[in-house]
């Protein structure tokens, strides 16, 4: 700033004038002494903000530090900046979910049950369930192992058509799901004539019925059980029968 260059000038012209005794200067002649006596108080008159009258205003002395720096050079505040507030997402009150939804949005209602003849949906077959009982052997091919029994789930498949119907239930992919006393089990492969309801593989003539079960292996104190159910699935298709409760 000139200011500073200017105060800088008239340290330097005091430091040489007090200095006369230390070296060897020419004296000035007393009108050269008035002169720099009326130049620095001028100076100090001209930029000293302490004196109320000086005779450069501080709009003055902005203008010409604007015109010393350049237009486009001058200082400028930094803007304040307001942090931009986002709002706080608030926990949806009981009964405020989408109907059917449960935690992170998934769907947590269960498939409605139908019918079993829903699950399998042949036209002019009929589906029912028969019978349970446990025993150590089933025909003469399936063996319960020692310590285990087996517990056959009767069905009975009726054709009602007025012809023999084709029945290939091994290229359709239906769960049997057992659950007994809570303990969850999957059929066998059946080593039967007709497959076993599982893959049922066989011509049932018009009117005519044919049996097909289910076999599962279990520990023998199974047999004691108070609750057993078996959910018939096929996609979203569930049919569920109750064996025992």
């Amino acid at each position: 700033m000139k200011y500073n260059k200017i105060m800088f000038l008239f340290l330097m012209l005091f430091l040489m004038t007090s200095l006369c005794g230390c070296v060897k200067v020419q004296e000035m002649t007393e009108e050269q002494s008035d002169l720099v006596a009326e130049y620095s108080a001028g100076v100090l008159l001209r930029y000293s903000y302490r004196y109320d009258r000086r005779l450069v205003t501080k709009d003055q002395l902005a203008k010409e530090n604007q015109d010393e720096n350049g237009a486009g050079n001058t200082i400028t505040s930094e803007a304040t900046v307001t942090p931009e507030i986002t709002p706080t997402p608030q926990p949806a009150a009981s009964g405020d979910t989408a109907s059917g939804s449960g935690v992170d949005g998934q769907q947590t209602a269960e498939h409605p049950t139908v019918a079993l003849n829903d699950v399998y949906h042949m036209e002019g077959l009929d589906f029912s369930y028969q019978s349970y009982q446990f025993c150590k052997k089933y025909s003469t091919q399936i063996t319960a192992e020692k310590g285990q029994t087996l517990l056959v789930v009767e069905f009975n498949v009726k054709n009602r058509s007025g012809k023999k119907q084709k029945v290939n239930l091994g290229k359709r992919n239906i769960s049997y799901q057992l659950t007994v006393d809570g303990s969850e089990y999957q059929p066998t492969i059946s080593i039967l004539s007709n497959m076993g309801l599982n893959f049922l593989n066989t011509t049932i003539p018009s009117g005519k019925s044919e049996k097909a079960v289910l076999i599962y292996r279990m520990s023998e104190e199974r047999k004691q059980a108070s609750e057993i159910t078996l959910s018939v699935e096929d996609g979203d298709k569930v049919s569920i029968v109750k064996i025992k409760e």
